[in-house]
């Protein structure tokens, strides 16, 4: 009986492994896997030094309006390549290739737009007693937000057509 139980099994480091829990990453999916992490690294070291150059315009105002753009401008550029990554595959039965969505959509949004400082910016506006700027800058981020994905896709579909 033990003898069957064994046959089963894998030792890997030690430990008893049943052998239908085991499985082999091919080379072509490891190196698959390495092009998806450079890829969205590639585009959240681009995205992040675009929001680092916008975040040091000089603007005199309570409301935090270089994290209100690149937010806005996230959203609008999300929502285009979405829509027009979707409409290509559509139409060509290909699509654009997942390592320049990797790129664009996950890695140059994702390091460019900033929910976190979004947070604390509201946060900090309320702390200050600028309960009006800090709602209307929540409400108005959320708004405009949406509305660009939106004004995104709709560009998207005139680009593309």
């Amino acid at each position: 009986m033990r003898q069957r139980i064994m046959s089963t099994v894998k030792r890997s480091a030690g430990y008893a492994i049943p052998a239908s829990l085991t499985f082999r990453v091919s080379d072509s999916t490891i190196s698959f896997m390495y092009k998806n992490l450079l890829c969205v690294a590639a585009g959240g070291a681009l995205g992040s030094l675009l929001r680092y150059g916008i975040s040091m315009v000089p603007v005199k105002m309570d409301f935090p309006f270089q994290t209100f753009v690149t937010n806005i401008a996230g959203a609008l550029l999300i929502g285009f390549i979405t829509a027009f990554a979707v409409l290509q595959a559509e139409q060509s039965g290909s699509g654009i290739p997942v390592h320049l969505l990797l790129l664009l959509k996950t890695g140059f949004c994702g390091g460019f737009t900033t929910f976190s400082t979004f947070s604390l910016e509201t946060l900090t506006l309320f702390e200050k007693g600028h309960g009006i700027t800090g709602t209307v800058y929540a409400l108005l981020s959320l708004a405009a937000g949406i509305g660009a994905v939106l004004l995104g896709e709709f560009i998207a579909e005139l680009v593309h057509n």
